[in-house]
């Protein structure tokens, strides 16, 4: 796996992390609100699957973490788009972080299992 990827991955890694950690403090807010603890369960189980994709490329490999981040870039662009939020960034956000992902891995995409 090629320093850059690794830079990445571990990039990706964090800030999914203090992102699940901050949405974590949203829960008092969100029981306030009509769905809202839905929604901050919702984005807490994408960022998990996030970091756990991240982790599987990370660690064990495998093209399945790439699956799981697309998928959870999916989830989110959804999740966006059902609470009206802005579409530009919901749609940067879900289309960038898997696209860096595989092209600094696609020179290498057959080493992965």
């Amino acid at each position: 796996m090629n320093t850059g990827l690794k830079v990445w991955l571990w990039i990706v890694l964090v800030v999914n992390a203090l992102s699940a950690i901050s949405t974590c403090r949203l829960f008092g807010v969100a029981a306030l609100v009509p769905g809202g603890v839905a929604i901050v369960a919702l984005s807490l189980v994408c960022s998990a699957l996030i970091i756990a994709g991240t982790a599987v490329l990370l660690f064990a490999r495998k093209k399945l973490g790439f699956y799981l981040m697309c998928a959870c870039a999916l989830l989110g662009l959804i999740m966006n788009i059902v609470m009206r939020t802005n579409l530009i960034a919901a749609i940067i956000s879900a289309v960038f972080c898997p696209l860096i992902t595989f092209l600094l891995m696609r020179k290498e995409w057959d080493a992965f299992q």
